[in-house]
C-alpha cells in the first residue's frame, strides 16, 4: 500500500483519514493475511494491526 500509493498515504496521515482512504486495501490485505495464517491465528494475534501501525501509519497507533 505504501509503495503503490505514497501520496494517498501522506494525505491520509496529514488529514487524519488514513483508515478511510485505505479501507478497501486494508480489507483485502486482511482477507489475504487471514487466508495465509488461518482465521484463528489472525483473530487472536495483534500482528496485522501492529504491521498497519508500523508500516502504513509510520509508527503511529492509528489501528
Amino acid at each position: 500500500m505504501v509503495v503503490y500509493h505514497p501520496s494517498k498515504r501522506q494525505d491520509g496521515l496529514r488529514d487524519g483519514n488514513l483508515k478511510e482512504l485505505f479501507e478497501d486495501e486494508i480489507r483485502k490485505s486482511w482477507e489475504e493475511y487471514a487466508d495465509q495464517v488461518g482465521k484463528d491465528v489472525a483473530d487472536s494475534t495483534p500482528y496485522f494491526k501492529e504491521a498497519l501501525n508500523e508500516i502504513l501509519a509510520g509508527g503511529r497507533q492509528l489501528f
